[in-house]
């Protein structure tokens, strides 16, 4: 069972439904008092990074979840500000994050003349082997919608890259944490394969 972390700040109908239409085991979690129950974790994001980490913050019996994540080893998918949230802070904001990930998020730079946000389908440049993109090579596209991002560096945690100017981390990894800057659930057949690689973990 995925349960699908509801605190306010993301598209949750949306990634339900996809998940739904896969015949994915799913519950939307409103408190970690439903964590028992839970196998793996997906955390949404569609708001500015400290609006979300104060949401989280106020998630009535998160340590549930986030003990399931640290001490179980139970995973978890961050999706966009989701992913971003993983990381110990970001350029965006003051509040720090959840430190699943050793790394922070930076702003894009202007020096390439590309508007930000990065909004619209790009590819991914597959860095490390994961489970998370099996069936998923340098001609799938994906839709993307961010102006804060992990920066493309040589750590193993990256597992895809993409190109927007700069070369920016869209897919990492640590341990049983797993992050994408893109939207797989606005991503069709592609961010379809991600839900059911990510269910199949």
């Amino acid at each position: 069972m995925i349960g699908v972390i509801n605190y306010g700040y993301s598209n949750i109908n949306a990634v339900k439904n996809i998940l739904d239409s896969l015949h994915i085991k799913n519950k939307i979690l409103t408190d970690g008092k439903q964590s028992s129950s839970i196998d793996k974790y997906i955390l949404p994001g569609v708001s500015s990074f400290d609006s979300s980490m104060s949401r989280i913050n106020d998630f009535h019996q998160w340590n549930n979840i986030f003990e399931d994540i640290i001490y179980k080893k139970k995973y978890i998918l961050g999706i966009c500000v989701g992913m971003q949230l993983l990381g110990k802070k970001s350029e965006e904001g003051i509040e720090s994050g959840l430190s699943l990930i050793d790394d922070q998020v930076f702003k894009f730079k202007h020096s390439s003349n590309l508007p930000v946000p990065h909004m619209g389908w790009n590819n991914l440049h597959i860095d490390n082997d994961s489970k998370l993109l099996n069936g998923i090579n340098e001609e799938s596209y994906f839709y993307f919608c961010h102006s804060y991002c992990f920066q493309k560096s040589n750590s193993k945690n990256v597992i895809a890259s993409t190109n927007y100017g700069e070369n920016f981390c869209s897919v990492i990894n640590y341990e049983n944490v797993f992050g994408v800057q893109f939207h797989p659930e606005k991503s069709h057949k592609n961010g379809e394969k991600i839900f059911l690689n990510f269910d199949a973990i």
